[in-house]
């Protein structure tokens, strides 16, 4: 009787140990947290019923910070969290130019193909033009979403387009196929690019969307179909998608706002359904997951080895738009190498994110409404240096 007392006074002590232990790991977890740089100066304000963002860090293939704020509909009291799929707008023409990468792997396309190739129905000057200076921004191609002069023409154009009138008297956005045809049209009536193609940089909307357009033409697949099979299915993410379906309701999309006074919101709904140029859709968890593998792209066994090209600076000084490849902006911090790219969308999206592969780090928000703050990546790699310092911490 006396053995089972003691055997189970000595059991209630583990118990109470590994309790206390484990208390204290989660007390010391907080306080960790709570040391941590935090990001009020850039979303502080967001309060309320307002629309907000999704914000996250990620560190060696691990999301180690995660924070939603604000609404992802006002209406309906619904506010974002690890569900809420944002509109990425630009961010999502590395995509475009993963999916052309691997495309080119399979031997399905090729950078050097002409323009002409594909819209053998474009003006003569298309033979100047291969995909490659599409992916770069430098076809001389011009902009036409923000060219004053070529958007009003393309806006005249759409408005004696049947289908086009069509869509909207039913509340239903212009399609992809509509908008590359417009443009196409008012593209024909130049005679010349806006500059000698390979000779300078200049960003512009034009060529992706072109190449949303040609991987259809090319491989008799569209853009959505390619990036489930190369990127998303392979990757598990199942919050993300390239949205070119204008009929189709996405479960967990965001509302965009815009901000029509200081505590009052308007939604917004996208005119256009546009992909190559913008489209992607998607929640925080899963860019963040797809960003990890892009950190590790040059690796020697990633199927996407020489996806991220190397940082040039004579590349970058020759270029007025600096140096920019397959989506995405190259630049330098600190001697780190960073691809980023930053992106708006017609519904009023916002979105932001840059990868450094060297150093494992990474960082992306994205926003329901129009929030231009973003923390610096001084205060990035410090919040990461601190997670880590404080990690070791608490696991002594």
């Amino acid at each position: 009787m006396n053995f089972q007392l003691q055997n189970i006074k000595k059991y209630s002590l583990l118990k109470n140990t590994l309790i206390s232990f484990g208390l204290l790991s989660c007390i010391l977890g907080a306080q960790a947290q709570n040391q941590l740089p935090n990001f009020k100066n850039e979303f502080g304000k967001i309060k309320g019923e307002v629309p907000g963002c999704a914000v996250g860090i990620i560190h060696d293939g691990q999301l180690i910070h995660e924070q939603y704020y604000g609404m992802a509909n006002i209406q309906y009291q619904v506010l974002n969290d690890e569900k809420t799929q944002f509109n990425m707008g630009s961010v999502s023409k590395h995509i475009t130019a993963a999916v052309l990468f691997r495309l080119e792997k399979d031997g399905l396309i090729n950078r050097n193909d002409k323009l002409i190739k594909y819209y053998p129905q474009g003006p003569k000057w298309f033979e100047k033009i291969t995909l490659s200076h599409l992916i770069q921004h430098k076809s001389g191609l011009p902009d036409y979403y923000d060219d004053p002069a070529i958007s009003t023409v393309l806006m005249q154009s759409m408005a004696q387009t049947p289908e086009a009138i069509s869509a909207l008297i039913v509340g239903l956005p212009i399609t992809h196929d509509l908008i590359a045809q417009a443009v196409l049209q008012v593209l024909n009536n130049l005679s010349a690019p806006d500059f000698e193609p390979g000779t300078n940089a200049s960003y512009s909307n034009t060529g992706y969307l072109f190449l949303g357009d040609i991987v259809n033409v090319a491989t008799g697949k569209n853009l959505r179909h390619w990036a489930n099979h190369y990127i998303f299915e392979p990757n598990k993410l199942e919050n993300i998608t390239v949205h070119d379906d204008s009929s189709a309701d996405l479960k967990w999309a965001a509302t965009g706002y815009k901000r029509v006074s200081t505590d009052s919101y308007s939604s917004l709904v996208e005119t256009i359904v546009s992909v190559g140029d913008t489209g992607v859709i998607t929640s925080l968890q899963d860019f963040t997951k797809w960003m990890t593998v892009l950190s590790q792209a040059n690796d020697n066994n990633s199927v996407w080895n020489g996806f991220l090209i190397e940082y040039s600076e004579s590349k970058a000084e020759k270029s007025s738009l600096g140096l920019y490849d397959n989506g995405l902006v190259i630049d330098t911090y600190k001697n780190n190498i960073i691809y980023s790219h930053d992106g708006q969308s017609l519904d009023n999206m916002t979105s932001d994110f840059w990868i450094a592969p060297e150093q494992k780090i990474g960082y992306v928000q994205m926003c329901n409404t129009a929030i231009n703050k973003v923390p610096s990546k001084y205060k990035i790699f410090k919040y990461v240096d601190e997670y880590l310092k404080l990690q070791e911490k608490v696991s002594l």
